[in-house]
Protein backbone atom coordinates (compact mmCIF):
# COMPACT_ATOMS: atom_id res chain seq x y z
CA UNK A 1 0.00 0.00 0.00
CA UNK A 2 1.27 3.22 -0.84
CA UNK A 3 0.78 6.56 1.25
CA UNK A 4 0.84 8.92 -1.56
CA UNK A 5 1.32 9.18 -5.66
CA UNK A 6 4.76 10.30 -4.84
CA UNK A 7 5.05 7.14 -2.69
CA UNK A 8 3.97 4.94 -5.99
CA UNK A 9 6.03 6.83 -7.84
CA UNK A 10 9.17 6.18 -6.04
CA UNK A 11 9.04 3.06 -5.00
CA UNK A 12 5.98 1.07 -7.21
CA UNK A 13 6.99 -0.92 -9.90
CA UNK A 14 7.39 0.97 -12.96
CA UNK A 15 10.53 2.98 -11.10
CA UNK A 16 11.96 -0.68 -10.60
CA UNK A 17 11.32 -2.03 -14.26
CA UNK A 18 15.01 -3.56 -14.40
CA UNK A 19 14.09 -5.68 -11.78
CA UNK A 20 12.02 -7.55 -13.63
CA UNK A 21 14.26 -8.18 -16.42
CA UNK A 22 15.73 -11.81 -15.76
CA UNK A 23 12.06 -13.00 -14.42
CA UNK A 24 9.63 -15.38 -16.62
CA UNK A 25 6.50 -13.42 -15.81
CA UNK A 26 2.59 -13.80 -16.23
CA UNK A 27 0.12 -11.08 -15.64
CA UNK A 28 -3.49 -11.64 -15.43
CA UNK A 29 -5.79 -8.66 -15.53
CA UNK A 30 -9.56 -8.45 -15.87
CA UNK A 31 -10.82 -5.97 -18.41
CA UNK A 32 -13.02 -4.36 -15.79
CA UNK A 33 -10.30 -4.21 -13.42
CA UNK A 34 -9.15 -0.62 -11.99
CA UNK A 35 -6.02 -1.63 -12.47
CA UNK A 36 -6.12 -2.52 -16.13
CA UNK A 37 -4.32 0.86 -17.30
CA UNK A 38 -1.24 0.44 -14.69
CA UNK A 39 -1.57 -3.68 -15.93
CA UNK A 40 -1.10 -2.52 -19.96
CA UNK A 41 1.46 0.58 -19.31
CA UNK A 42 3.46 -2.27 -17.32
CA UNK A 43 3.04 -4.40 -19.97
CA UNK A 44 4.63 -2.03 -22.58
CA UNK A 45 7.66 -1.67 -20.36
CA UNK A 46 8.26 -5.49 -19.70
CA UNK A 47 8.92 -8.56 -21.07
CA UNK A 48 5.83 -10.56 -19.68
CA UNK A 49 3.19 -12.53 -21.09
CA UNK A 50 0.20 -10.89 -20.13
CA UNK A 51 -3.52 -11.97 -20.24
CA UNK A 52 -5.95 -9.38 -20.80
CA UNK A 53 -9.56 -11.02 -20.59
CA UNK A 54 -13.26 -9.85 -19.59
CA UNK A 55 -13.76 -9.83 -15.87
CA UNK A 56 -12.82 -7.99 -13.05
CA UNK A 57 -11.09 -7.29 -9.79
CA UNK A 58 -12.73 -9.94 -7.95
CA UNK A 59 -12.77 -13.67 -6.63
CA UNK A 60 -14.73 -14.73 -9.95
CA UNK A 61 -12.43 -13.31 -12.25
CA UNK A 62 -9.16 -14.78 -10.08
CA UNK A 63 -10.96 -18.48 -9.52
CA UNK A 64 -11.57 -18.11 -13.31
CA UNK A 65 -7.99 -17.44 -14.77
CA UNK A 66 -6.40 -19.34 -11.57
CA UNK A 67 -6.25 -23.00 -13.46
CA UNK A 68 -4.20 -21.26 -16.35
CA UNK A 69 -1.86 -19.59 -13.70
CA UNK A 70 -1.65 -22.81 -11.85
CA UNK A 71 -0.74 -24.60 -15.52
CA UNK A 72 1.98 -21.69 -16.49
CA UNK A 73 3.90 -22.29 -12.80
CA UNK A 74 3.99 -25.57 -13.10
CA UNK A 75 5.46 -25.72 -16.56
CA UNK A 76 8.15 -23.43 -15.39
CA UNK A 77 8.54 -25.84 -11.61
CA UNK A 78 8.53 -28.79 -14.00
CA UNK A 79 11.41 -27.12 -16.40
CA UNK A 80 13.87 -25.10 -14.27
CA UNK A 81 13.73 -29.36 -12.19
CA UNK A 82 15.09 -30.87 -15.33
CA UNK A 83 17.78 -28.70 -15.66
Amino acid sequence: MFDSETDFEEYGIFARTELLDRLDLRIDCGRGDPFERAVEALADEIDAEVHLEPGAHDAAYWTRVLPDQLAWLGDRVSAAGAQ
